[in-house]
């Protein structure tokens, strides 16, 4: 009988799935990764992966199509921890501030005015802080559901405008306002936790929280997508400094964590030497704990709730659908903010890169993505730090999520003493995912653990992150 096309490509899939050491995949997934994912979001997988590979030859309508298909599925992207829509808090918007700033730096004939939109827990107890620039030229409400998703998860947002477009000198000094009025103004402070306060944004808005980053001690992390640094819409000169040098400086003080999302395919509007790389390098030579994600399939103005025509004539949208981008973007933060900043249990250095690792594991299910960890033992935390050998393990500069990164199981507590027997493993869960099963079963054999429970891949791969790691 012969074979359709589909039907050959189906079966390809099914080989290269058992060849890896998976059972049988039931429409396009195996077993272990069917069981974390909505019904709905299978569509969506077997649509945009060939086993795990994304399909550049999906078509735009199709792309759309199967991006519905996955924002209908809570939980579509399969995240441990934070990939559903919304947080268990529900939210409320409080009345929009007005606040008037005298006449403005460029025209003293029109009145200046900020204005602020505020998201908090409807529980109204003082939470923290996270303030939201927006890009250059854009407006904060097209970053809405960024702030929806934050304070769903208990924290105070606040994306602000201004009425009027002022030099970077000057935005960041009234970004310094904002800072104050959450504590000083009695519209605010009830909700507001100023002794936790993140900064985030995108484009333009990433570059003025590391401007304002190194002067105000008060910011304990910085959340930067797709960030720029001096570009020809903003070339370095008088009020428009670089950022670089004010990341590094508070990264070296202070030990800033700091997440850092680029989008891969951004080169139609920034220049290579002002993108994201370059805050990475300048986060990580001043000793920051840094967590980088790679959008692969996305450019630069896709991480915005609505699309502008304007903008879109200079920027080409890439294969990733937007709402996948902004998806994985949520995703990330909500977890930068729950584990490195506001941990609700006291993990060490060494569990919170191993969470966040499995984080990005589980998003590139979603969509292609890149990840690296970079001075990850910098990190400050309430849990005792981790042993030596976990230690070295996760400052080994920047790490890929799936062939660099080591680091010991957040499962298990962190020891001194040395493990007899065979060398611990350090292995990241995505270098152990890339094993054969046989391979998984000798390791496990090797340090006398069983496996004879284990009856999928996944479960051998954290039975040796349980047993055979430093932290066993």
């Amino acid at each position: 009988m012969q074979l359709s096309g589909k039907q050959c490509l189906a079966r390809q899939t099914r080989l290269k799935a058992h060849r890896n050491g998976f059972a049988k995949p039931a429409c396009g997934l195996t077993p272990a990764i069917r069981d974390t994912i909505h019904p709905r979001a299978h569509a969506a997988f077997n649509a945009f992966s060939d086993n795990g590979t994304f399909n550049p030859h999906l078509g735009a309508s199709k792309r759309r199509a199967v991006a519905a298909a996955a924002q209908a599925g809570a939980g579509a992207t399969c995240a441990p921890r934070f990939a559903q829509q919304q947080g268990p808090q529900p939210v409320t918007t409080l009345p929009v501030l007005k606040v008037p700033l005298g006449a403005s730096p460029n025209d003293p004939s029109m009145p200046l005015e900020l204005q602020l939109e505020v998201l908090t827990p409807q529980s109204g107890s003082a939470c923290p802080v996270v303030i939201f620039t927006p890009g250059f030229l854009l407006n904060s409400s097209l970053y809405r559901s960024y702030a929806q998703r934050l304070a769903s998860w208990g924290y105070t947002v606040l994306l602000w405008d201004l009425s009027d477009v002022l030099d970077d000198t000057l935005t960041v000094a009234y970004m310094k306002q904002v800072i104050d009025m959450c504590g000083s103004d009695p519209r605010l402070r009830q909700y507001c936790n100023c002794s936790k306060l993140l900064l985030m944004g995108h484009s333009r808005g990433a570059k003025l929280s590391c401007l304002i980053a190194d002067q105000e001690p008060r910011v304990q992390g910085l959340c930067l997508i797709d960030p720029v640094d001096n570009s020809s819409f903003g070339p370095q000169g008088v009020g428009y400094p670089s950022s670089l040098p004010s990341l590094q400086a508070a990264a070296s003080s202070r030990q800033l964590p700091v997440l850092i999302i680029g989008a891969a395919l951004n080169t139609d509007v920034v220049p290579p030497e002002a993108n994201w790389r370059r805050f990475v390098a300048a986060a990580a030579a001043g000793r920051a704990p840094v967590w980088e994600v790679v959008l692969r399939g996305s450019s630069h103005l896709q991480f915005l709730d609505k699309q502008q025509p304007l903008f879109a004539l200079f920027s080409n949208n890439g294969p990733t659908p937007d709402e996948v981008v902004r998806q994985i973007t949520q995703t990330c933060m909500v977890a930068f903010a729950q584990l490195a900043l506001c941990p609700s249990t006291p993990y060490n250095s060494a569990q919170v890169q191993t969470l966040l690792a499995e984080e990005s594991e589980a998003l590139k299910r979603l969509a292609p993505l890149d990840c690296s960890f970079q001075n990850m033992n910098q990190l400050r935390t309430a849990a005792p730090p981790p042993s030596p050998g976990a230690a070295a393990a996760s400052n080994g500069g920047s790490s890929s999520s799936s062939t660099r990164a080591c680091y010991s199981s957040a499962a298990g507590s962190s020891s001194s003493s040395s493990r007899p027997g065979p060398k611990p493993v350090q292995a990241s869960y995505g270098q152990l995912m890339g094993m054969r099963v046989r391979e998984l079963k000798r390791l496990l054999q090797e340090h006398g653990v069983d496996s004879a429970d284990c009856f999928e891949k996944e479960e051998l791969v954290k039975r040796v992150l349980e047993r055979c790691t430093l932290s066993a």
